[in-house]
């Protein structure tokens, strides 16, 4: 076994002097552990902009009506109603979420709403990705040509199963129901 320096005192990344004042610098290098070796894999750095950076929307395949895209800016409240409406008034199998980026969580809590409000009659499968995005960037000189960069963001796609036992619900929401209604 090697020596790591910590024979003495294993908590010493985790130590301050006692009469020096805390300021940030000082807790992040007594908490944080000495910067690696970064020979064999340098980590990697953006470009210097030298311009304007456009970023596109991400590409999505053809989508189909049970898909439910999640964005920061959707309603939570339309977007729940209309998973309702997919599963029990329309009576589809399984319905897709889908979240990117920042809408990650929003997705989820969609889900686990539904899931909360069907009585458990859904499952869900949750799988995980990465996409890569296309940004261009717009030069601040007219005559450069335009340029792109690519970057990856974190996705989540989530299947929303209805179990054989969700006729019951389905029957008391086609009753209950208005014509021209969302709400299930």
């Amino acid at each position: 076994m090697e020596n790591l320096g910590c024979a003495k005192n294993p908590f010493r990344f985790f130590s301050l002097p006692a009469k020096k004042k805390l300021n940030w610098t000082d807790w992040k290098f007594s908490v944080m552990p000495p910067d690696r070796d970064h020979s064999r894999n340098p980590p990697t750095k953006r470009i210097k902009l030298e311009g304007e950076l456009k970023k596109r929307t991400p590409q999505r395949p053809a989508t189909i009506p049970t898909d439910i895209y999640v964005s920061n800016k959707s309603s939570f409240a339309a977007q729940l109603a209309r998973a309702k409406k997919l599963l029990l008034l329309q009576e589809c199998a399984s319905i897709t979420i889908h979240g990117l980026g920042a809408s990650i969580e929003k997705s989820i809590q969609l889900a686990l709403k539904l899931q909360v409000e069907l009585s458990d009659q859904v499952e869900l499968k949750c799988t995980t990705g990465t996409v890569e995005l296309v940004d261009d960037i717009i030069p601040e000189d007219m005559e450069e040509d335009l340029k792109t960069q690519t970057r990856n963001n974190s996705a989540v796609h989530i299947v929303v199963t209805a179990k054989p036992s969700i006729t019951s619900i389905r029957v008391k929401a086609k009753h209950t129901a208005r014509p021209g209604s969302y709400r299930a």
